[in-house]
């Protein structure tokens, strides 16, 4: 198997752990609400009464308000002037709903097909015209703030994907203009308002490319941002033949927002998205609650937490004026605003999975020493590669400031997972060429292979596997490198003493702190044979159970996720443990059974529940506290196990994850 060295973008280490999370936002823009007020129109809520409109959002779970702000828009009736945005501002505050601006920077309306400066800014230099956007910015927000409002979130231009301030700030002509501006924008934001949040505003979510070239422009030419917001329309997106379907403009979103978010290290808010009011044809309506209801549940379950929120632009308004609102002719909510309160994840309904041995070209498997800076370039190429079944975050942050991933491979919403976890010690690195090569064969063989004549692409989208490739990275730096794979001091210090005294850097199963996490667990915590009492390179549990950062995070991805069952890639032995003493005889009986999944294609022995002492592990701590099934599958002859002998391991294991999604399918019908 070759290494192709793919020119693709480092992971960033800034990523924090999380799913779905309880400060999501559900918002609305809705400028034109005090221009329709003021020409007579009513708005009704969902049982016909008439109701101030921003209440009526509120029943449907909105918590927030957008409001956009333009220069001096007199010349047009003088909506979203300072004034009516305060206006605005302060009915949002009285509902208890929170307070994003949107500045545009122009008198009137800035996109990304006009980003006209304001009449009153035309004739100045560059230097004077970032003056004045920060003395504009500053006016606006020291009003909100005179008379108790404060914004959480502030955007500084509005869809500036092509730039802001034309043609002086126009992208590609004028990058470093264009940065300087949105740098004015954020110094003026922080000097009201040092808490809030600053937004980079681009349309076409579904864009990377763009992403990546407008936010390496700011970042390059000493721009700053806290946040970036995207828009996304499926109705346009498809229009313009940029997209083929809605699914498929929501799903490509999705995955930039977790490409941005790990490569720039801030969060993403969805600050604006719409669907199609047709009220002579009632599905089309239901199509866009559908699909607002799928962006919602995606951006809340599948961005590992980096997307904090979704806003529609104008759900009130009347479809004469714009039809991508929510809102009837004569004021009533449609079906669309549904959307907002039924986004709960759906079963995916189980269909049938075929061989073609793609080859692992990404994933090195010709050297000994794999190292975590080639594992986060590696899962960084395999989820840029494969956007639609992988996805990658770090799920948290070593002692030694190393992050630990974790994968999610097959279909985003699907309706059953496992977990996979590998090298919780050290010497076992091993695991990880192999978990990250089968998890490219998979990938690469997505649509094409089958298991028992079922294709693994409807397997795994019924039964999706998460991945903790590396659970202890300092330990592995440690164990190839010694005293120079550690970080801090005193972790040096420690290695160095253990070589002292005899023992090889490479036989380190321990973490930085010297702790045996497969002992750190609470079942059996301190117990065992061999145990330490001080930092050691094996055997030494921990000061308490659950003492460390790995072990922590392991109980958190667990309790977070309703996993069918463990899978636990250890070194050495080529055989099987499964269950535990002291599991119940149900759970212990269904790793039995995976067991003899894995011995079919392994040709491993078996040691079972009896043979299990409780002494603190990972295995045992899942089956007894969260009464779920886990088996341990070691590996190689020797630890660390020599590369040489990683094709064999390999073949062996490869047909597993399929069998094993098969087999727990069959038991859920």
């Amino acid at each position: 198997m070759k290494k192709i060295l793919l020119s693709l973008v480092l992971f960033t280490l800034s990523c924090v752990y999380g799913f779905a999370q309880d400060d999501f936002v559900l918002g609305a823009d809705m400028g034109w609400l005090t221009q329709y007020e003021s020409s007579g129109k009513k708005f009704y809520d969902r049982a016909g009464e008439e109701r101030e409109c921003m209440s009526i959002m509120a029943d449907y779970g909105i918590t927030a308000q957008r409001i956009r702000v333009w220069v001096d828009p007199s010349k047009h009736g003088g909506w979203c002037d300072k004034n009516d945005v305060l206006k605005k501002a302060l009915r949002a505050k009285e509902l208890g709903q929170e307070v994003m601006i949107d500045f545009h920077y122009s008198d009137w309306w800035a996109d990304p097909a006009k980003q006209n400066i304001p009449d009153a800014w035309k004739n100045l230099s560059f230097k004077k015209m970032k003056k004045a956007l920060a003395d504009h910015t500053i006016d606006v927000l020291t009003l909100l703030k005179q008379n108790g409002v404060s914004p959480r979130w502030v955007q500084v231009g509005n869809e500036t994907s092509g730039g802001m301030l034309w043609p002086m700030g126009k992208l590609p002509d004028n990058p470093k203009k264009y940065a300087g501006f949105i740098r004015a924008g954020y110094d003026a934001v922080k000097s009201v308002f040092p808490e809030a949040l600053v937004l980079v505003h681009l349309d076409n979510g579904f864009d990377n490319k763009l992403y990546n070239y407008n936010l390496d422009i700011i970042k390059k030419y000493g721009g700053k941002f806290d946040m970036i917001g995207m828009s996304i329309y499926p109705y346009w997106s498809m229009k313009d033949g940029r997209e083929p379907t809605a699914e498929k403009t929501i799903n490509d979103c999705i995955t930039n927002i977790n490409l941005v978010a790990r490569k720039y290290g801030v969060d993403v808010m969805i600050t604006e998205t719409g669907f199609e009011v047709d009220e002579a044809h009632p599905e089309v309506m239901e199509r866009g609650r559908d699909q607002l209801r799928m962006l919602i549940k995606k951006c809340r379950t599948l961005t590992f937490g980096r997307c904090r929120g979704v806003f529609y632009w104008e759900p009130e308004c009347r479809p004469s004026q714009y039809k991508l609102g929510a809102f009837t002719e004569d004021g009533h909510p449609t079906v669309i605003m549904n959307g907002f309160m039924e986004h709960d994840p759906e079963p995916i309904p189980v269909k049938m999975v075929e061989p073609v041995v793609p080859e692992t070209i990404i994933v090195s498997t010709d050297h000994q020493l794999y190292t975590h800076a080639e594992m986060m370039q590696d899962l960084d190429s395999l989820a840029l590669c494969f956007p639609d079944i992988i996805s990658v975050c770090v799920a948290d942050t070593t002692y030694e400031g190393r992050a630990i991933p974790f994968v999610r491979f097959g279909a985003k919403d699907a309706p059953y997972r496992f977990l996979v976890s590998s090298t919780i010690h050290a010497r076992e690195y091993i695991n990880v060429q192999l978990v990250l090569a089968m998890l490219e064969y998979y990938a690469r063989g997505y649509k094409t292979l089958k298991c028992d004549g079922v294709p693994v692409s409807e397997l795994f989208d019924s039964v999706a596997i998460d991945i903790l490739p590396m659970i202890n990275p300092d330990g592995v730096a440690i164990a190839q490198q010694g005293a120079d794979g550690a970080v801090r001091p005193e972790t040096k210090d420690w290695v160095k003493s253990v070589v002292q005294k005899g023992m090889s850097h490479e036989r380190i199963k321990a973490n930085g702190n010297g702790v045996d996490l497969n002992r750190n667990f609470g079942n059996g915590f301190g117990k065992g044979y061999m145990a330490a009492s001080a930092k050691s390179f094996e055997y030494y549990s921990g000061p308490s159970p659950y003492s460390e950062i790995e072990s922590q995070m392991l109980m958190r991805i667990t309790r977070e996720n309703d996993y069918l069952c463990f899978l636990n890639y250890h070194s050495k032995g080529n055989n099987v443990y499964y269950g535990c003493m002291n599991a119940d005889a149900e759970v212990n009986g269904a790793a039995r059974s995976i067991a003899n999944l894995v011995k079919r294609f392994t040709g491993y022995p078996l040691y079972g529940e009896k043979s299990s002492v409780p002494n603190g592990s990972w295995a045992d701590e899942v089956e007894v506290r969260y009464k779920r099934p886990s088996v341990t599958i070691e590996v190689g002859t020797v630890t660390p196990v020599p590369i040489s002998q990683f094709p064999g391991i390999y073949s062996k294991n490869l047909p597993l994850w399929p069998a094993l999604c098969m087999k727990l399918l069959k038991e859920k019908k």
